[in-house]
């Protein structure tokens, strides 16, 4: 009776993992989110925030925390940092997602768990983006390539980012057909096969104009996910 036939009985989640980047991608495509109209769940390393309200502080990027956000009935938009030490212990807190962002995969936290190389570590960070619905996207940064070798494993639609104009890799992408993200003379850049559109920073809410490289590495695949479910 909750889901008549036809009714939709699952929302859309958008999943964020990789080493550095994770909480501010997280927070960024959450805010997008919200402000197109979704009711959005969301958990980061700061807590887990129903909309703009702190239900449970901490770092909540495990999959209890991901199970909490999909439970509350509310809730029609899940924005869902994924960390290793969660996908360790007891896997993701989904099945299923829309969306995966790879954010990068560095030396940070190697030792911990019995990951002790990059490649073990990009190993665990893969089962996100593995995990994308076949119409899905798995949203990768080209500029780092242990992301990149996660195209290999996925069954997915896949979409770039990058901080270089330039990236070989991006422009093979899009002559292909594929959906891509550069940051350009002080633009985020979509490019695609048959053109390209861009959205000046100025634009974007405050939080979004922080100066640096990380932090416009950090927008880019925001920018993406919203395009896909916005």
């Amino acid at each position: 009776m909750l889901f008549p036939p036809g009714t939709p009985s699952r929302i859309p989640i958008i999943a964020v993992t990789g080493t550095n980047g994770k909480t501010t991608t997280t927070r960024i495509t959450a805010h997008i989110m919200r402000n197109v109209g979704y009711k959005v769940g969301m958990t980061c390393s700061d807590g887990v925030y129903i909309q703009n309200r702190l239900l449970m502080k901490g770092d909540c990027t495990g999959p209890a925390s991901a199970q909490f956000v999909l439970k509350e009935p509310v809730v029609d938009m899940a924005v869902l940092e994924t960390a290793r030490g969660g996908l360790v212990r007891s896997g993701l807190g989904f099945e299923h997602c829309d969306v995966a962002v790879v954010t990068n995969v560095a030396a940070d936290h190697l030792g911990l768990k019995d990951i002790h190389t990059l490649e073990d570590l990009a190993q665990v960070k893969s089962t996100v983006p593995r995990s994308v619905r076949r119409e899905g996207y798995a949203i990768l940064n080209a500029d780092d390539e242990l992301v990149m070798a996660m195209r290999k494993q996925c069954d997915c639609k896949i979409a770039l980012f990058s901080l270089d104009e330039n990236n070989r890799l991006i422009r093979q992408h899009c002559k292909l057909g594929g959906l891509a993200a550069i940051c350009e003379n002080g633009f985020v850049t979509i490019s695609k096969a048959n053109g390209s559109c861009a959205s000046k920073g100025r634009e974007h809410p405050d939080h979004l104009r922080r100066q640096g490289g990380l932090q416009h590495q950090n927008v880019l695949p925001a920018v993406l996910a919203a395009m896909y479910k916005a």
